[in-house]
């Protein structure tokens, strides 16, 4: 059934995809083990002391509305940890909203300040989220070719450059990058804040993987540049993935009064508030022991080192150590098959899923996207089946 099921599997995009992990999953269903090494879902609980939080929030009696930006509290704690961690001074009254996870805060960013017409810049490969939102908002996705160096997609101001119209509105930037790994230098963000101030640029900054970061590898935020730069920039980050917490559905973000108070319009009619003692949860996250995090991210890096290395040993196959997030982008473009036919000749012959490049835009075909937010076990079942998938081709 499952083989007449990827037959009928129409497309090669988001939504085909969709399709391909349902499939999956009933082979899955069926007693056939399958490695999903798709899904950026990090396969840790999350800290003991959060849960309790939350516990404790509900039996304190936060089961009803709160503030549609969130409480009062809650803001406070992420202003802090934004001047202390990120060098972003805000006000938590007016310029920080508390949302149901990060990519509700990426909707509400674009729809406030994306009108039909408009285009955005977004540097490729990119989350595939990104365009199909702008879309969505009646904007046109504009696909920024990187410079791929080892592994590395970096941004090139010239390419940045070239393809700003008089419609250009904003530039979406997402580092720690998904799918790339690629983390963004402070110069490279500093061009971008250059060329957005010059040409009157939204900036949407989504730093969701800020603390997964490997081999001393810095994070910079683009607000923290200067005033000019702040105004005109809206951050986005999340719990989900520093603390295992994707399920809880809780992020913030953070702009200057006029968007916010858009932000909050748009929120108002649609989600309305994040859920209250999620958001008291949330602040135990932030001011509570970080030791949680440090511990994961060590489980992250044996990860990374078993799955590049694994990789690497595949002819055929050349795969770099991601910079931050929990993703490898291995380069498969020798093998003479396009991302989307070798996912699933992967699945259906060895029953392991990954992620085509493809979806992640232009840029990304040639690689495949594997998240090591997975056990080990999995990580080693998903090296042997992609060994065994490459080596049936070259007979």
């Amino acid at each position: 059934m499952s083989k007449v099921r990827l037959a009928k599997i129409q497309g090669k995009g988001p939504t085909a995809f969709r399709q391909l992990v349902e499939v999956a999953k009933e082979i899955d269903r069926s007693g056939i083990t399958v490695a999903f090494v798709h899904h950026g879902e990090p396969d840790f609980d999350t800290p003991t002391h959060i849960k309790q939080a939350a516990i404790e929030a509900m039996g304190e009696g936060y089961t009803h509305y709160v503030p549609n930006k969130g409480i009062a509290e809650l803001r406070e704690a992420v202003a802090e940890k934004l001047k202390q961690e990120n060098g972003i001074e805000t006000d938590p009254d007016s310029e920080v909203i508390i949302t149901n996870g990060a990519t509700l805060g990426l909707w509400l960013a674009i729809v406030a300040t994306i009108k039909p017409g408009d285009e955005v810049l977004l540097p490729n490969p990119c989350f595939d989220a990104y365009p199909n939102m702008v879309r969505l908002a009646g904007g046109q996705a504009v696909f920024l070719p990187t410079v791929s160096q080892d592994g590395r997609f970096g941004l090139d101001k010239t390419e940045i450059v070239k393809r700003i119209t008089p419609r250009t509105k904003a530039i979406i930037i997402n580092t720690p990058n998904n799918p790339t790994g690629t983390v963004y230098t402070q110069k490279e963000l500093e061009m971008i804040a250059e060329v957005a101030n010059k040409h009157d640029l939204i900036i949407i900054v989504d730093e969701a993987y800020e603390r997964l970061l490997y081999d001393q590898h810095a994070h910079f935020s683009v607000a923290s540049f200067d005033r000019d730069t702040q105004h005109r920039t809206i951050t986005i980050h999340s719990f989900s993935k520093t603390y295992a917490m994707t399920g809880w559905r809780l992020g913030y973000s953070t702009a200057n009064r006029e968007i916010t108070k858009v932000m909050s319009h748009m929120y108002q009619y649609s989600a309305r508030c994040a859920t209250a003692f999620v958001q008291v949860a949330g602040i135990v996250a932030l001011e509570g022991s970080q030791d949680c995090t440090q511990e994961m991210l060590g489980e992250y890096t044996a990860r990374r080192e078993l799955f590049a290395n694994g990789l690497n040993g595949i002819k055929g196959i050349r795969c770099w150590k991601p910079e931050g997030a929990f993703y490898v982008f291995p380069d498969i473009s020798d093998l003479g098959m396009s991302s989307w036919d070798f996912v699933i000749r992967l699945l259906e012959k060895e029953h392991v899923l990954t992620t085509p490049g493809s979806i992640y835009g232009p840029e990304g075909e040639g690689h495949l996207r594997l998240s090591f937010s997975k056990s080990t076990d999995s990580i080693e079942k998903a090296i042997e089946g992609i060994e065994r998938a490459v080596e049936t081709l070259n007979r």
